[in-house]
């Protein structure tokens, strides 16, 4: 759920930085400037390495965490 709220975010938050800065790009030359934009295939490979490394470190936690008995985790050394 966290993920697909990220994804939702950032492809909004890109959409306005580019939005504004081809409106403050326009307003300084005077006239329409050829509208650019983030490739859209760079944040998905960004957001799908990040899933990877999301799910890669928790299968880590959960496999290490079955292998420490709660009472040899208790223990003061």
């Amino acid at each position: 759920m966290i993920t697909i709220s990220a994804i939702l975010i950032s492809f909004v938050c890109e959409y306005g930085v580019v939005l504004y800065m081809n409106m403050q790009a326009a307003e300084f030359y005077g006239f329409e400037v050829q509208a650019y934009s983030v490739n859209k295939y760079a944040v998905i490979a960004v957001l799908a390495l990040n899933l990877v490394n999301m799910i890669a470190s928790a299968s880590t936690v959960i496999w290490y965490g079955k292998k420490v008995s709660p009472r040899e985790a208790m223990l003061k050394i």
